[in-house]
């Protein structure tokens, strides 16, 4: 493979920190999720400030700086308005643990600290209203489940479902091998401690995503790089995380061997031209941007930001989808700390 140009440098004149914060600025339209606005705004207004007294930059900045306060405010407001709105309609649980989590992302608006505890003792309620009936129903079907147990566990009802059904009892560990040996695309598997979207089977080897990463504490938040810096995805700290901390925490040495190590083709940035750096060789790595375009039903399940291998608009930004399944070409800041991971791997497939 032929050689890559290194990363540009970070800018230095001020007409780079000009170019670069109008385009910060220019993009706002893109920006779906209000929480991102504000943030955009504000970086696109301490950009203008470093350009100094090049053209308008002096005007533009403190344009940002208000629209950036404008962004926040209607961010707040907005949040503050569906929160009310879920803990007000007597719903479920659901609606409630959504109300507290949007209250306790701005708890210094207005009442939502109060608003939020008021959410938490609502939802003990519930919990506890919920537990006393399965604890009714547990009582009632305790003695029938232990002996539905104990006869369905006997060799005498064992052999005689399989002389029925002519076919052998899997252990569950058989059932989830057979289920990765024959899925298909679209599927939805267990391999490890985890579910996994299928995005190919060869026969194999079993190429996956992993599915709700928004349950993992260790997916949650994660940036795609520690500090705000030109990386390429050779060289960020999530892929030295992936391909260490996350892997041996989380799967056993046998499972370990059966992930493949699989070169990861980095591709430029299809929009913007930003270099995405030299192939990698890798256990665990991120979807790419023309692995997602491929797989638009398995991107509709997952409604959350996450991030994408490739970068940016710059080398310091890096590609993610949106909650809506959009490809966000411009990206994002490499160091956030509002993204989920999804992992990739890929699993030989064990010989029949």
């Amino acid at each position: 493979m032929a050689d890559k140009k290194k990363d540009p440098k970070v800018p230095e004149t001020p007409e780079q920190f000009y170019e670069k914060a109008a385009k910060l600025q220019s993009i706002d339209g893109l920006i779906r999720q209000g929480s991102f606005r504000a943030d955009n705004f504000q970086r696109a207004a301490e950009l203008f400030e470093k350009a100094k007294d090049f053209k308008d930059a002096k005007e533009r900045a403190e344009e940002c700086r208000r629209l950036a306060a404008e962004a926040d405010k209607n961010y707040k407001e907005t949040l503050y308005a569906e929160a009310v709105r879920k803990m007000s309609s007597r719903g479920s649980m659901t609606d409630l643990e959504s109300a507290q989590k949007m209250f306790l992302e701005i708890p210094d608006y207005l009442d939502c600290r109060a608003r939020a505890e008021e959410c938490a003792k609502q939802l003990d309620h519930l919990e506890e209203k919920a537990a006393r009936k399965r604890r009714i129903i547990t009582a009632a079907a305790g003695i029938l489940i232990v002996a539905a147990i104990v006869f369905f566990n006997t060799p005498v009802w064992r052999n005689t479902r399989a002389r029925i059904l002519g076919e052998e009892i899997l252990t569950e560990e058989e059932s989830r091998e057979a289920a990765l040996q024959s899925a298909e695309t679209g599927d939805v598997v267990s391999f490890g401690p985890f579910t996994w979207h299928v995005l190919e089977n060869d026969g194999k080897e079993v190429r996956l995503l992993l599915e709700h990463a928004e349950k993992q504490a260790d997916l949650r938040g994660r940036p795609y790089h520690d500090t705000l810096e030109n990386v390429t995805w050779e060289t960020c700290s999530l892929r030295e995380w992936l391909n260490g901390g996350f892997l041996t925490d989380h799967f056993t040495e046998e499972e370990q061997a059966r992930i493949l190590e699989k070169t990861t083709v980095t591709e430029d940035n299809r929009t913007y031209g930003t270099e995405g750096g030299e192939d990698t060789t890798d256990a665990v790595r991120l979807l790419s941007p023309s692995e997602a375009e491929a797989c638009p039903e398995i991107l509709a399940k997952i409604k959350m930001n996450f991030w994408l291998l490739c970068p940016g608009n710059a080398p310091d930004a890096a590609m993610f989808v949106s909650p809506r399944h959009t490809l966000m070409d411009y990206g994002y800041a490499v160091d956030c700390t509002d993204f989920y991971v999804c992992p990739v791997i890929s699993v030989k497939l064990t010989e029949e």
